[in-house]
């Protein structure tokens, strides 16, 4: 049977989150659009689920009827949390900023959010996708 390694909590995804917020800190003081929130948002979702996936599952082998479906709904995770994370992140550039008219209105910030089901398909199927790589690349004979 077929098992993945996941590494122990790697070093790196601390410099990774410490640029992450260094990044969108420096993102809160400019005037943008909803894309580049919306991208800080994604990130951010994908920081939060490699701290759990390394929490949870660092250092252990998983067979193949744990990992697969877990990579499915990490992805369905991911694409549910981005919304989340863009939406807490617009908000938060709202609430720092005065204007006369918010830089990103209620309507926005809703709009986002509908939007969870959708991304969260669109990330179960990545994940789907990315299972179903590692599975061939796993599968496929060495040539020496």
């Amino acid at each position: 049977m077929y098992t993945i390694q996941i590494p122990p909590y790697p070093r790196l995804l601390s410099l990774i989150t410490l640029a992450y917020g260094i990044a969108a800190f420096l993102w809160l003081t400019p005037e943008d659009s909803i894309w580049l929130a919306a991208v800080f948002g994604t990130l951010g979702a994908c920081v939060l689920a490699a701290h759990t996936v390394f929490k949870i599952a660092g250092g252990r082998d998983l067979p193949r009827r744990v990992w697969f479906p877990g990579v499915i709904v990490l992805g369905g995770a991911i694409g549910a949390g981005a919304t989340l994370v863009t939406a807490v992140l617009m908000l938060i550039k709202t609430s720092l900023h005065s204007h006369l008219f918010p830089d990103y209105p209620l309507t926005v910030l809703l709009g986002i959010l509908a939007r969870a089901p959708v991304w969260a398909a669109a990330g179960a199927l990545a994940g789907f996708a990315i299972a179903l790589l590692t599975t061939t690349l796993a599968q496929r004979p060495r040539i020496p």
